[in-house]
């Protein structure tokens, strides 16, 4: 935590950061392009990604000169331009299969969470209120003697 610095002290310090790397201006809110993505930037998007690869999108954006970020290439590849994504309804195989998995995984997780509340509230009893009665009647208590 930077508690001794000013707020225009590290926007400087940010922005001389940027400067020395040739990014100033990049991230700045005027120079960011609005949501909406024109034809040629989604064949420049896959023409970057042809070249680059899925796994360097701060590379891919910096083609984009300030105008996208690389948070917005990847969701644009990954959400909506993925050849790969299927867009349709589900089918019955598809439903069935995510259907298991969470019962599967979801059903042994609520047994685990039950099983341990019910070990949890049992040593809790056993700790308030088993203890402190065999510790109050220890010489009424005939079965210990």
């Amino acid at each position: 935590m930077m508690s001794s610095r000013s707020r225009r002290s590290c926007t400087m310090s940010h922005s001389s950061f940027l400067r020395r790397r040739g990014l100033e201006g990049r991230l700045d809110k005027g120079t960011l392009q609005e949501p909406g993505w024109a034809k040629d930037e989604d064949e420049k998007l896959l023409r970057l990604l042809k070249e680059f690869g899925s796994n360097s999108w701060s590379s891919v954006s910096l083609h984009f000169t300030g105008q996208r970020s690389a948070v917005e290439c990847q969701r644009r590849w990954q959400q909506i331009k993925n050849p790969e994504l299927v867009k349709g309804p589900w089918t019955q195989e598809e439903d069935e299969r995510v259907t298991h998995r969470t019962l599967t995984n979801s059903t042994a997780t609520v047994y685990n969470i039950i099983l341990y509340f019910i070990l949890y509230c049992l040593l809790l009893f056993m700790k308030n209120t088993c203890v402190p009665f065999y510790n109050q009647n220890k010489s009424e208590l005939f079965f210990l003697h």
